[in-house]
């Protein structure tokens, strides 16, 4: 059987697309590729999103679809929020054969080629620039900076850049037959289910197009016939009827892609976690505060221009790059200054130059900030438009992390360069090049990250164990302010032994909860493991290399559990087989903090 010709361009075209995405991702991660089910990187993130994958595959397996779970967080039943499911489902085939730190890894890998490819697809139908230019600029898009720290720091949920470009696709092609609009709502609900972040910028691009839509319709195509009066009746064509059936389809888009991004207002929605400790960190109004806290919440225009985010002090602290590319900006202005879009790029320059602009005052926030400090004149600081949009009650202000909508300025930024080069001779040349410097200053710029530190998971053998169902697994040290992120590797051990775990994402347990009383003001040496099996607990697991991180208080808790039962890279007590006894929500007790 042979393919068409185009057909095999297209197939080429996406394999480019994806080849070279993922080789640069590989190699930032290198070795990890050779070990997908047994090494994880050591991040702020990714560990826990491994547990996430597995919960998903878990619970929809068993026909549930739960909002509260006991088995992060335990022993206490805690609220879930919708973040990150489209990837999550897609690991789920994969898991089979890789197991659930392998399956995550794959697509951790593949997020932003994907995305590349996407961006691509969407570059040259917008400008109608030639497959090898699009590709380049695809994958300057997916393997920006800003993507490139993101996928550092190991954040699946926004490293699903696609969903941009993929909106901005199914909008287009909503906005030309009324058939594309069940395309619209997939993509958006696809959206509003894996980043909320991103949701939130769709319906103002919506917006805008129905603005545009309004205010310039489309030209009737050449060789339509021309309007007729009808006798004696109002004009089929009159300007009253044109009008309204021109608010009529923008009104019916814009109702479609609000229905499907209603899930998203569950992430921002603060009685969405009243009443219940919530097994993430639940959205908070942000207060952009002076000087700025570290990681910044807002662009600055010096990061976004030069790439001035300062830098992580260790592998599992957040590192944000918000930074548009020199390389990228300074081939714009050169290009825009000795050409003009022709052809078809015309049609997506105007476009181009409305993401670049409305991303950048999108990701710098409701407030002007250089460096650390937001700028001020006398004592006022400078407002900025989205100041406005949180004024008219626009929920920005409750994710709290503008910064995030720079993908809608780089979006804006590879669509106007394509718009420049289409039609040039050599254009896949010049694009190429540009995407070779800039994948390599975008490196440059989130250098810290490079390479990515990973392992093996420690005690994976002993893991595999502890699978089971009869009790729960108490890991110390315990989370607190100062040492929340520990409970990253036990999320990950969870998805392994398949118990509930006490470790949270980010969070922190509760200062009363049962488990500190336990821990902090425990009974006797014999009372004690009847006590914890009592509450459910069926392990009590350290990791060796967090066991400097214990308290006085631990220590004697350990103390009163004797020998272990294994000691190595994991030190664990097994206390015999019990049953589990979750808790239930607990009232007026979730922290409001950023996740």
């Amino acid at each position: 059987m042979r393919f068409p010709i185009q057909a095999r361009r297209t197939l080429l075209f996406a394999a480019i697309a994806l080849g070279a995405g993922l080789s640069v991702v590989a190699a930032l991660s290198w070795p990890l590729g050779l070990h997908l089910r047994t090494w994880h990187l050591l991040s702020p993130f990714g560990d826990s999103h491994v547990w996430v994958f597995d919960w998903v595959a878990r619970t929809l397996a068993s026909g549930e679809f739960p909002i509260e779970t006991y088995e992060i967080g335990y022993p206490e039943t805690r609220r879930v929020r919708l973040i990150g499911w489209v990837p999550a489902l897609v690991s789920v085939p994969l898991r089979p054969l890789l197991g659930p730190l392998g399956a995550a890894n794959v697509i951790q890998l593949l997020s932003l080629p994907v995305s590349s490819l996407v961006a691509a697809f969407w570059i040259r139908r917008r400008t109608g620039v030639d497959a090898w230019t699009s590709a380049a600029l695809g994958l300057a898009f997916g393997l920006g900076p800003t993507a490139l720290s993101t996928f550092g720091i190991q954040e699946i949920s926004n490293t699903q850049v696609w969903i941009v470009p993929a909106f901005l696709l199914a909008l287009e092609a909503a906005d030309r037959r009324a058939a594309a609009l069940p395309l619209l709502f997939f993509v958006s609900l696809a959206a509003s289910f894996t980043s909320p972040y991103f949701a939130l910028a769709l319906p103002l691009l919506a917006g805008a197009w129905a603005v545009w839509r309004v205010g310039f319709p489309r030209a009737p195509a050449p060789g339509a016939p021309k309007p007729q009066r009808e006798g004696g009746s109002v004009p089929p064509h009159s300007p009253l009827r044109r009008l309204s059936r021109r608010l009529l389809h923008p009104a019916l888009v814009l109702a479609v892609i609000a229905a499907a991004l209603l899930p998203a207002r569950g992430y921002y929605d603060p009685l969405a976690t009243e009443g219940n400790l919530g097994a993430f960190r639940p959205a908070r109004r942000a207060e952009i505060q002076d000087p700025l806290p570290f990681p910044p919440p807002v662009a600055r225009p010096d990061a976004l221009v030069a790439g001035t985010d300062p830098a992580p002090s260790r592998p599992g602290e957040s590192h944000h790059v918000c930074y548009l590319g020199a390389v990228l900006l300074a081939a714009l202005g050169v290009l825009a200054l000795v050409r003009r879009p022709a052809g078809a790029g015309r049609r997506g320059a105007w476009e181009g130059l409305g993401l670049l602009a409305g991303g950048i005052l999108l990701a710098m926030g409701p407030f002007l900030a250089w460096g650390d400090h937001l700028v001020r004149i006398g004592d006022a600081r400078i407002a900025l438009p989205v100041w406005l949009l949180e004024e008219a009650g626009y929920p920005t202000r409750l994710g709290g992390l503008y910064f995030r909508y720079a993908v809608v300025a780089e979006a804006g930024l590879v669509l106007l360069l394509g718009s420049l080069l289409a039609g040039r001779r050599r254009a896949a040349l010049l694009a190429w090049g540009l995407l070779v410097l800039h994948v390599a200053d975008g490196i440059r710029a989130t250098g810290p990250m490079w390479p990515r530190p990973g392992e093996e998971v420690p005690g994976l053998a002993d893991l595999e164990t502890l699978r089971g169902s009869d009790g729960a697994v108490l890991e110390l040290p315990l989370q607190a302010d100062t040492n929340s992120m520990l409970g990253q590797g036990g999320m990950l051990r969870a998805a392994f032994h398949g118990r509930p775990t006490t470790s949270l994402a980010r969070d922190v347990q509760n200062a009363r909860s049962t488990l500190r009383t336990l821990v902090h003001d425990p009974p006797g040496p014999r009372a004690l493991p009847r006590k914890l099996s009592h509450h459910g607990f069926r392990y009590v697991v350290i990791p060796r290399a967090e066991a400097h991180a214990l308290d006085a208080q631990e220590r004697h808790f350990l103390g009163l559990l004797g020998t272990p039962w294994r000691d190595g890279a994991l030190t664990i007590w097994d206390l015999g087989p019990t049953r589990i006894h979750p808790e239930p929500p607990a009232a007026g007790r979730t922290r409001p903090t950023e996740r």
